[in-house]
């Protein structure tokens, strides 16, 4: 919603492989290394972006 409501485009899990969300978070947890994470998160965004052009104007 705190995207949403700064017409920002959404963040959807939708169509990530569970073993990619799992490595990621894995990352952060057990090695306090975010950079996985991060390129999930990033990557997500961006196809979040080009899905929902007209929600970031």
């Amino acid at each position: 919603m705190p995207l949403l409501a700064g017409h920002c485009a959404p963040l959807s899990f939708g169509g990530v492989e569970a073993c990619d969300y799992v490595v990621a978070m894995l990352g952060v947890y057990e090695r306090n290394d975010v950079s996985v994470a991060v390129d999930l998160f990033e990557w997500l965004y961006r196809r979040s972006m080009q899905k929902y052009p007209w929600m970031l104007s």
